[in-house]
């Protein structure tokens, strides 16, 4: 019940900070989410490893806001999605794969009234979060596979890298629909 709540206060916190024009008030959810860091003894290096990733978007997304909107909101904008970005990064540190599983699948139990397992639905979008880091690794492994072959990683080439991960990742989820129905998760088609 702790990670329901946790969770319907994630989503409503991530909805209202876009509705929010006080900037004051948008500072005191970052110090807020900057306590609960602290509190969680969540990695502030991990933060701004990955926020330096998505520094690029943001800027580009501050531009092109500029150029089509008052500079005032473009800032106001550029500040929520920073703020959103820490507020989201800190549930996925201080939540497992599993926790938020159970939780969306407590979340959509109302829909159980419609005849539909939610607990496929958790099935799917756990088996989705687990697969992103290895997503991430056959991207980097193709990546300097190509790199150590002399290839350029261009736009051009994308063929290069999109082909060898698609093969990778549709064997792994092979593995995966294997280890499921061994363990009763998933009826044989």
């Amino acid at each position: 019940m702790k990670n329901l709540l946790k969770f319907i206060l994630f989503i409503l916190l991530t909805i209202c900070i876009f509705f929010i024009k006080n900037y004051l008030l948008l500072l005191l959810l970052f110090v807020m989410n900057l306590l609960i860091i602290i509190k969680n003894k969540v990695s502030f290096y991990e933060y701004f490893k990955n926020f330096k990733i998505l520094l690029p978007f943001l800027v580009f997304t501050l531009v092109f806001n500029i150029f089509f909107m008052n500079y005032k909101e473009a800032i106001l904008i550029f500040f929520r999605i920073i703020i959103c970005y820490f507020i989201t990064y800190t549930y996925y540190k201080t939540t497992s794969d599993l926790e938020i599983a159970h939780t969306i699948e407590m979340f959509f139990y109302p829909l159980k009234l419609f005849k539909i397992n939610t607990r496929n639905i958790s099935l799917i979008i756990s088996i989705a979060l687990c697969m992103i880091p290895i997503l991430k690794q056959e991207i980097n492994a193709v990546q300097n596979a190509l790199k150590s072959k002399g290839a350029k990683l261009k736009i051009t080439n994308f063929t290069l890298i999109l082909k060898p991960v698609l093969i990778s990742i549709i064997k792994r989820t092979g593995e995966i629909e294997k280890a499921l129905i061994s363990k009763g998760y998933v009826d044989t088609i």
